[in-house]
C-alpha cells in the first residue's frame, strides 16, 4: 500500500497545487495594465489603444480613400475618410480607421479596422492649405537651440510646417519608478526607449491571454478535483506541469500533454527579387544583411526563383542592401525591426532611364600615407524630394544612384574612424540635369582645407568661424593646407594684414647675380623634389649658401625679416616653393569665398585679382640663371628680376 496515498495525503497534495497556480495567477494579473507589465482586455477582448505604443491617436489623416501603401509613421496614424458625398446625409461625416496590416508597402482592405465615425461641424477638406499645417515631423540631431548635436537624435522632434518654417522640440526619455532606502521616485514620462519597446515587442497578447486563460482553468479543476477528494474514497489526481525555454508543457491525470508558446523569438524573412533587365538573372544574387547598423553583413544567394530565406531574432534590426548593376537603377537598401512571424520583401531591378535621370557615381578613397584605396562598407546618405536613403560603398568603394532631372539631391558621408573628409566636404547638394556625375570623397588623417586663425592660433573652417560668432578684427591669417600638404609637412598661413595691402608688397630680385644654388635642386618644379611643398626648407638652404658664398638674396632677405607673432611665438617669413604655390593657385577659388565672407568684396576681388595676374618670386630654382615665379601658372624667369615678394609662415 506504500505506493498509493491516502485521502488526507491527496487533499494535501491538491491543496499544495492550487497555492502555487493561486501564487502564478496573482503575479501574472498584477502586471495588467502597468508599466512593464502585459496589456488589459476592454469589454470586447481587445487592448486598449492607450496601452499600444504603435498607435499614435492623436494624429488623424483625412484622405478621400483608404491609401494602399504607407510610411512607417503614417501606420501608426488614424485615417479619416468621408462616409460618402450626399451633403445632406453625410456632410462632414468621416469614418476612422487605423492601419492592422503588416506590410505597409502593398495596403489591403482587410488591413484596416474601422474605430467609428467623426462629426464636425467645420469643412476639413480645406485644413492641409493652412500654412499651420503640420507638414512633416521627424527626429533630427539638431539641438533646440540650432546647433548639431548627435547625442539629441533619440529624443529630440523636428515639425515642420506647410510654410517652410520649423520647430524643434526636446522630449526627454521615460524613466520608471526608483525605490531609494530614503525617498521613492515616481520616474519620468517621455519617449519611450529601444529596450522598453523590445520588451512590450516580444508580448505575444495571444498566447498570454491563452496562459491565463489557462490559469483561470487550472484554478478551477483544481477546486472540483478537492471537492471530489473530500468525497472520494480512492484514486489519485495527477497534474504536472512544466517549463521549457518559451513553451509550457501541461499534463493532466490522464496522461494528456498540451503545449504552448508564449513568446515567438524569431522573423521568418524571405527576399524575393524580380528582374526587368534582360541581362540580370535573378538566381545566385548575393544579398547582405547588416543587424543593428553592424559593418560586417551576413550574405545570402537568392535560388532559382530568385528567393532567400533567413530567420533574424526577435527585436533586432535588419538592413537589407542589394547589389548594383551598371544597366539598371539601383535599388536602395531596406531596414526593419523584427517583429513579426514572417515578412516578405519585394523588389524589382528596373532598366536605367538615361532620357530622364542623372546617373551619379560617389567614390570614397582613404589615403594613408599619401596612398589611396578604395573604401568599402561606409555609409553613404542621399536626400532626394526630402527622404534619406542610406547606401553602403561596394568594393570599389563607390555608389550609384539614379535621380530625375531637374530633382534637387544632396550627398553626404559622414567623417569615418579617425578620418576626415578634404575640405569638410562631407555634404553636397547638386541639381540633376547632366547623363552622368562624379562625385569624389577624400579621406585623410588630418584636416585639410582653409582655415581662418586667430592670433592664439585657432584653426576655424569658415563656417564654423561664423557659427561662433567670430568677428573678422579676430582673423590674423588665413592658413592653406590643401591635402598634399600636411604629408608633406608643408602648410603656411599668409597674414590678413598683406591680403588686405596687397598693393604694398615689396617687388625685388630672387638673387642680385644670375648663379646656380648648389644647396637646392638644379629645377626643383619636380614632385619628386624633396622641396617641392616646402619652401621653408628651400627658403632656408639658399639664404644660409648665400651666406657662405657672401650673395645677395634680396627677396628671402626681405621675407625672412618679416616676424609674425601667433600663438605666443615670434615666426619668421619664407618664400612659397612651386608646389605651395600650385595649391595656392588652385584654392584661390576657396581662399576668395573666405576673404568675402570675412572683409568683403572688395577685398576678396583684389587678392584673387593679385593672385592670378601678379607674378610672385617662389623659392625654387627653375636652372642656373633663373627660377620660377608664380600667377595664374608657374614662368621661369632670370634671378636678378623683380617681382613681388608675398612672405608667408609656417603654421
Amino acid at each position: 500500500m506504500e505506493k498509493y496515498l491516502d485521502r488526507n495525503s491527496v487533499l494535501r497534495l491538491l491543496q499544495g497545487i492550487k497555492t502555487q497556480i493561486d501564487k502564478s495567477k496573482k503575479s501574472v494579473l498584477d502586471t495588467k495594465g502597468v508599466a512593464n507589465g502585459i496589456a488589459s482586455l476592454d469589454a470586447g477582448g481587445n487592448v486598449p489603444l492607450s496601452q499600444l505604443g504603435n498607435v499614435d491617436t492623436d494624429i488623424h489623416e483625412i484622405a478621400l480613400e483608404l491609401p494602399t501603401q504607407l510610411t512607417e509613421k503614417q501606420s501608426k496614424h488614424i485615417f479619416l475618410v468621408p462616409r460618402g458625398v450626399d451633403e445632406k446625409t453625410n456632410k462632414n461625416i468621416y469614418k476612422e480607421y487605423i492601419f492592422t496590416g503588416s506590410d505597409i508597402t502593398n495596403v489591403k482592405d482587410t488591413d484596416w479596422e474601422q474605430l467609428g465615425e467623426f462629426t464636425t461641424s467645420v469643412d476639413l477638406k480645406d485644413y492641409s492649405k493652412k500654412s499651420e499645417t503640420i507638414s512633416d515631423i521627424r527626429f533630427t540631431d539638431t539641438d533646440v537651440d540650432g546647433s548639431f548635436n548627435p547625442n539629441v537624435k533619440l529624443n529630440n522632434l523636428l515639425f515642420e510646417f506647410a510654410d517652410g518654417k520649423h520647430k524643434i522640440i526636446s522630449i526627454p526619455l521615460a524613466s520608471g519608478p526608483s525605490h531609494g532606502s530614503v525617498h521613492h521616485l515616481p520616474g519620468q514620462p517621455g519617449f519611450m526607449s529601444g529596450e522598453d519597446k523590445g520588451k512590450l515587442d516580444n508580448i505575444d497578447l495571444n498566447a498570454l491571454t491563452a496562459s491565463i486563460n489557462a490559469a483561470n482553468t487550472a484554478a478551477n479543476n483544481t477546486n472540483t478535483a478537492i471537492r471530489a477528494a473530500e468525497t472520494a474514497t480512492t484514486g489519485a489526481e495527477t497534474c504536472n506541469v512544466e517549463l521549457s525555454g518559451s513553451i509550457i508543457s501541461v499534463t493532466n491525470r490522464n496522461g494528456e500533454t498540451k503545449s504552448v508558446d508564449v513568446i515567438n523569438t524569431d522573423e521568418e524573412v524571405t527576399v524575393t527579387i524580380a528582374s526587368s533587365v534582360d541581362s540580370i538573372n535573378v538566381a545566385g544574387i548575393k544579398i547582405n544583411v547588416f543587424l543593428n547598423n553592424g559593418k560586417t553583413p551576413q550574405t545570402y544567394t537568392t535560388n532559382a526563383e530568385g528567393k532567400a530565406t533567413f530567420t533574424i531574432d526577435r527585436g533586432n534590426y535588419y538592413q537589407v542592401v542589394f547589389p548594383e548593376y551598371g544597366n539598371a537603377q539601383p535599388i536602395a537598401p531596406v531596414g526593419y525591426t523584427a517583429v513579426l512571424g514572417s515578412r516578405n520583401i519585394n523588389v524589382e531591378y528596373l532598366p536605367y532611364d538615361e532620357d530622364s535621370m542623372e546617373k551619379v557615381i560617389i567614390t570614397a578613397t582613404k589615403y594613408v600615407e599619401n596612398v589611396g584605396t578604395a573604401w568599402e562598407g561606409i555609409p553613404v546618405i542621399v536626400t532626394v524630394d526630402r527622404k534619406d536613403t542610406t547606401y553602403q560603398t561596394d568594393a570599389k568603394g563607390q555608389v550609384t544612384v539614379f535621380v530625375p532631372y531637374k530633382k534637387e539631391y544632396t550627398v553626404r558621408i559622414d567623417n569615418q574612424e579617425g578620418y576626415n573628409v578634404s575640405f569638410n566636404k562631407n555634404s553636397r547638394t547638386y541639381t540633376a540635369n547632366v547623363p552622368q556625375r562624379l562625385i569624389d570623397y577624400r579621406f585623410y588623417q588630418f584636416k585639410s582645407g582653409i582655415f581662418v586663425v586667430d592670433i592664439d592660433k585657432n584653426e576655424y573652417y569658415i563656417e564654423d568661424w561664423v557659427t561662433a560668432g567670430r568677428n573678422a578684427d579676430d582673423a590674423v591669417a588665413i592658413k592653406v593646407a590643401g591635402a598634399s600638404l600636411p604629408i608633406n609637412h608643408g602648410t603656411f598661413c599668409i597674414r590678413t594684414s598683406d591680403i588686405k595691402n596687397v598693393s604694398k608688397l615689396i617687388s625685388t630680385s630672387w638673387c642680385t647675380q644670375q648663379l646656380q644654388f648648389n644647396s637646392i635642386a638644379l629645377n626643383g618644379n619636380n614632385v619628386n623634389d624633396a622641396n617641392y611643398y616646402n619652401g621653408e626648407s628651400s627658403s632656408y638652404l639658399i639664404r644660409q649658401e648665400a651666406q657662405e658664398r657672401s650673395l645677395s638674396v634680396p627677396a628671402f632677405d626681405y621675407a625672412y625679416g618679416q616676424i609674425f607673432t601667433i600663438g605666443g611665438e615670434d615666426l619668421h617669413g619664407f618664400l612659397m616653393s612651386v608646389g605651395q604655390e600650385y595649391v595656392h593657385v588652385a584654392n584661390i577659388g576657396i581662399i576668395r569665398q573666405v576673404l568675402e565672407t570675412l572683409f568683403g568684396e572688395t577685398v576678396a576681388t583684389d587678392y584673387y585679382n593679385f593672385v592670378m595676374k601678379k607674378n610672385r618670386w617662389t623659392s625654387t630654382q627653375g636652372s642656373a640663371t633663373s627660377a620660377w615665379s608664380s600667377s595664374s601658372s608657374a614662368i621661369n624667369y632670370g634671378k636678378s628680376s623683380s617681382f613681388v615678394v608675398l612672405p608667408v609662415f609656417a603654421c
